[in-house]
């Protein structure tokens, strides 16, 4: 599948000379790694659009290849396979979100580690303004990286769509990719469980607190541990404990897209309305997490500033809204409401797996 030349320039104009781009150099331990820049890179992914598109509900591989500007400057371009992926999102967006395969030879002749497979994820619909509800997810990853180690990187991506079955215009969006799930374990010297089940008692008590405190400050709703739905969970020998990571944050009140809402078995009606949904802890447990923010809060709010595509009142309203957080914990009358009345053990809202309805 040849780049046409007319495309080619297209992309070239794409990439500004100052794009620090991760090369390919002997540190890099991962394809993952590999794409890793402090700022947004670009890819060219050339395949047939429109079988994509066909195949959303099977979920076959094809051929595909990515482009992009490599060491030096120089362009490479790699034979790749895609697939559609994501239970809710393939049956909503217009582009669901995909993986892309790299061959084992193109992993092994550059010494990397063999975690080949990376998901990405797009906007969801034509709309331009989806654009910003896939930053603001973006967002809600590099704000939990803050916070925890125990947590999926990502990587910011402007992503070109070629059809080599001519049937769609080339057209570019932000994407973004997130590290597989096996380097995360291996980087918390785990692997993954298969548990279907697991409760959040039996996971490390202080890394489920943090994250199920994170999961009210974005104000997200569509997430369980019993069911592992939106979470995945690690044996880590680091930890020595089961410890749960969150993904999957389009649901949330600080991406707050329109498709999102919560389950109606839940006391509140819209994703910006907060809401706990953690096991029950003690006020002491409490602000031990509490601390962790308070501490955290200036680079926290130095992601919202980082993110490129968002316009400073974009930016305005996160801010206030990562503020009433603040309030909230600061007062220990809205904390014992907030957090300890109504917690998991105290409530019978949710004792099935959930799932979207």
């Amino acid at each position: 599948m040849a780049l046409r030349p007319k495309y080619l320039f297209f992309f070239l104009s794409l990439i500004t000379s100052n794009v620090l781009f991760a090369q390919e150099q002997q540190y890099q331990k991962s394809i993952f790694d590999f794409f890793q820049a402090d700022t947004v890179i670009h890819w060219i992914i050339e395949t047939d659009f429109e079988k994509l598109l066909n195949s959303k509900e099977v979920e076959e591989w094809q051929e595909a290849s990515l482009t992009f500007k490599g060491k030096g400057g120089i362009l490479n371009k790699w034979g790749v396979k895609v697939r559609t992926r994501g239970n809710m999102r393939k049956k909503i967006c217009d582009y669901p979100p995909v993986k892309i395969k790299f061959p084992e030879d193109t992993i092994a002749n550059r010494s990397l580690k063999p975690f080949n497979s990376i998901k990405l994820v797009t906007n969801c619909r034509t709309q331009r303004s989806d654009e910003k509800l896939l930053l603001r997810e973006y967002l809600a990853y590099k704000l939990y990286n803050v916070l925890t180690e125990v947590s999926f990187r990502v990587q910011l991506i402007q992503l070109t769509y070629l059809d080599t079955g001519k049937k769609h215009s080339p057209f570019s969006r932000k994407a973004l990719i997130i590290e597989p799930v096996d380097e995360l374990a291996e980087r918390l010297d785990g692997t993954e469980s298969k548990l279907k089940y697991c409760h959040e008692r039996a996971t490390h008590d202080s890394l489920s607190t943090l994250m199920t405190v994170f999961q009210y400050f974005i104000s997200n709703p569509d997430w369980q541990i019993v069911s592992t739905h939106n979470v995945k969970v690690i044996k880590s020998k680091k930890y020595q404990s089961l410890v749960v990571v969150p993904y999957d944050f389009d649901y949330s009140g600080i991406v707050n897209a329109d498709y999102a809402t919560p389950h109606s078995s839940f006391p509140i009606t819209h994703v910006r309305q907060r809401f706990y949904m953690g096991a029950c802890r003690t006020m002491e447990e409490l602000e031990s997490i509490f601390e962790i923010f308070h501490q955290k809060r200036p680079e926290l709010m130095s992601e919202v500033e980082l993110v490129e595509g968002l316009t400073e009142r974009d930016k305005r309203t996160l801010i206030r809204f990562f503020d009433e957080f603040y309030e909230t914990i600061a007062i220990p009358k809205r904390v014992k409401r907030e957090f300890i009345e109504h917690c998991k053990d105290n409530e019978t809202w949710r004792n099935t797996p959930m799932e979207k309805e």
